[in-house]
């Protein structure tokens, strides 16, 4: 209404803002709440990601085991401003996972993306 201050966005970080919480639905359209259920099962040839810095540094520590204990993969999902991981596997390229996700939310959703990225830790 005319006089009213907007709501400021809330941020997700300092260069982020929460897009998806600050839509304007249409008249007649009302939210329910659902789940966003993803399974992940495993990988394989993950990419070895650490520099070499870091790899000589981790090796030096790790009383001499071979540097291909370097890679700890988990996934990262995110939909509709919610982000959830996976768990991280140490020390492998072939990670198994055999795990269930869920990203709770309001739908229909205005997001049109899932993204699905595999890090290393």
């Amino acid at each position: 209404s005319p006089g009213k201050t907007p709501k400021k966005l809330p941020k997700k970080s300092e260069t982020e803002i929460d897009v998806a919480s600050n839509v304007f639905y249409p008249p007649g359209i009302s939210l329910q709440p659902g789940q966003f259920i993803v399974r992940i099962y495993s990988g394989e040839d993950i990419p070895q990601m650490d520099s070499a810095a870091l790899a000589n540094i981790k090796n030096f520590f790790s009383s001499g085991e071979k540097p291909t204990d370097l890679v700890d993969p988990y996934a990262s999902f995110e939909f509709a401003g919610s982000t959830i991981d996976s768990a991280t596997r140490y020390g492998t390229f072939d990670p198994v996972w055999e795990q269930k996700l869920v990203i709770h939310g309001e739908f229909p959703s205005m997001a049109e993306n899932v993204v699905i990225r595999v890090k290393d830790k």
